[in-house]
C-alpha cells in the first residue's frame, strides 16, 4: 500500500465514530483546541417523536466529557428534559429576538459615532445591503446567496455615472457587510455566516499626486491672487500640512495655540485626537485668521454648514486650480495632501512618521502609497546588508 493511500485511509478512520460502552454513544479523534493534543469528542444517538438524532454531547477537554455523562445526556433529550442542539439555536435564536442584519447594523451604526467613514456606510448600507439582505438573519445566508449578492453588486449601475459600480465600491459594500455581522459575533448577538464573506480585494488604482516646483510656485501666486482669500487660507493650510479638507474647515479656534505653535485635530479619520507642532507658514496663515476673525463663530472657516462651518470652496478650487495652470484631473484639497506626503517622503523622513502626520491608521497604506519615493532606500539596504552578512562593525573591523 501507498504512502498516500495509507494517509488517507488513517485519515477516514480518525473520523468514523467508535461505540463505547454506553448504549447510543459514540466518540471520534479529535484535537483539543486549547493545548493542540488529542482529545475525544462525544455524540449521542436517540429517537424522540420518531425523529432519529444524532448530535455532539461535548469534548473531552472544554467540557468534560466522559461516555457516562454523555449517556446522561442522551437519556434527558430522549424523555424531552433537555432540547436536542437544533432546538437549543432555535431558542437561542427566537430569544435574540431574530437578529437580523438590519438591527445588527442598527447597533453598529449606534456605536461607531466617531468613525470618520459613518456616512459613506450608511449610504452604502441603504443602498446596497438593506434591500438585498437586510430582513435575512446571518446565519441563515448561505454562501451562495452571498456569491450572488456580490455579483448582482458588480452588475448594479450608478445613479450618477450610469456605469457598473467601480471595483472599489464592491470592495467597500462587501467589507461593510463583513464587518456589521462581525460587529455581531463580536458581542453575542449572532452567531455571524457560515462561510467568509467573499470580499473582491481592493484594486490597486490608488493616485498619488505632486506638484513640480514650477506649479508649486504657480499655485502660490494663484492663491495670493485669488479674491476669495478664506478659500487661499484654506488650501494654504492643506499645501503646509498635508491635513484632509473636512479636517481644515471644521477646525475650532479651541485647537489651535499660536502661542505654543500647535493645533489639535480632532475626530480624524483613525478615530484619534491629534495634536502637531505648525510649522511657519501655517502660524502666519493663522495668526492673519486669528485678527480678522469672526466673534460670533468658534470655527477658523465659519460658513453655512448645519453646525456653522464653512461648507466647500468649490467655485474658488476650480478658479485657483485654473489660475495656476493645474491639470483638470488634479483634485487640490486631495491633490496638495498627497504632495505635502510625496515631499516629505522624498526628503527622506521616516514613513511612520509621515504617517502620523497624515492621519493614517496604518502605516501599510502610507507605505503602499509613497514608499516608492524615497530616494536610496534600496541602495542603502543593500550596502548595510553587505556589510552586516560579513560581521563588520560600524568601524569597520571583524566580529
Amino acid at each position: 500500500m501507498s504512502a498516500g493511500m495509507s494517509k488517507a485511509k488513517s485519515a477516514s478512520t480518525r473520523f468514523r465514530p467508535k461505540k463505547t460502552s454506553y448504549v447510543g454513544v459514540y466518540t471520534i479523534e479529535g484535537t483539543s483546541p486549547a493545548t493542540g493534543r488529542a482529545e475525544k469528542i462525544f455524540y449521542v444517538s436517540y429517537y424522540r417523536s420518531g425523529k432519529r438524532h444524532y448530535e455532539k454531547a461535548g469534548r473531552q477537554s472544554i467540557d468534560g466529557m466522559t461516555a457516562r455523562i454523555a449517556s446522561g445526556i442522551r437519556s434527558a433529550r430522549m424523555r424531552g428534559l433537555e432540547p436536542s442542539n437544533r432546538e437549543r439555536r432555535e431558542e437561542e435564536r427566537a430569544a435574540r429576538g431574530r437578529m437580523t442584519i438590519s438591527k445588527l447594523w442598527t447597533e453598529y451604526e449606534t456605536h461607531r459615532t466617531r468613525r470618520k467613514s459613518i456616512k459613506a456606510d450608511r449610504q452604502r448600507y441603504k443602498k446596497f445591503i438593506l434591500p438585498a439582505l437586510g430582513d435575512k438573519i446571518p446565519e441563515e445566508v448561505d454562501p451562495l446567496s452571498l456569491d450572488r449578492f456580490r455579483a448582482k453588486l458588480a452588475k448594479t449601475i450608478g445613479e450618477r455615472s450610469k456605469k457598473p459600480l467601480s471595483p472599489t465600491t464592491v470592495h467597500h459594500v462587501m467589507a461593510l457587510l463583513r464587518q456589521i455581522v462581525s460587529f455581531g459575533v463580536q458581542r453575542h448577538l449572532t452567531e455571524g455566516f457560515k462561510c467568509k464573506v467573499p470580499v473582491p480585494p481592493m484594486p490597486q488604482n490608488m493616485r498619488t499626486e505632486f506638484l513640480t516646483p514650477e506649479q508649486a510656485a504657480a499655485l502660490i501666486k494663484a492663491l495670493d491672487e485669488d479674491p476669495d482669500q478664506d478659500a487661499a487660507d484654506a488650501h494654504r493650510l492643506a499645501l503646509f500640512t498635508g491635513a484632509r479638507k473636512m479636517e481644515i474647515l471644521r477646525l475650532r479656534w479651541d485647537d489651535v495655540d499660536l502661542a505654543r505653535g500647535v493645533w489639535m485635530l480632532r475626530d480624524r479619520k483613525d478615530d484619534r485626537d491629534t495634536g502637531f507642532p505648525l510649522a511657519k507658514p501655517v502660524r502666519d496663515v493663522l495668526a492673519h485668521r486669528f485678527r480678522t476673525r469672526r466673534e460670533d463663530s468658534p470655527f477658523v472657516f465659519p460658513g453655512s454648514a448645519e453646525d456653522g462651518h464653512q461648507k466647500q470652496f468649490r467655485v474658488a478650487t476650480s478658479r485657483i486650480r485654473k489660475a495656476a495652470g493645474l491639470p483638470n484631473k488634479f483634485r487640490l484639497f486631495q491633490g496638495l495632501r498627497h504632495h505635502y506626503a510625496s515631499a516629505m517622503t522624498s526628503a527622506g523622513v521616516d514613513l511612520y512618521v509621515v504617517s502620523k502626520l497624515l492621519g493614517h491608521f496604518d502605516v501599510t497604506l502610507t507605505s503602499k502609497r509613497y514608499a516608492h519615493l524615497r530616494p536610496g532606500v534600496l541602495a542603502e539596504a543593500a550596502e548595510l546588508a553587505g556589510r552586516v552578512v560579513v560581521g563588520e562593525t560600524k568601524s569597520g573591523g571583524g566580529t
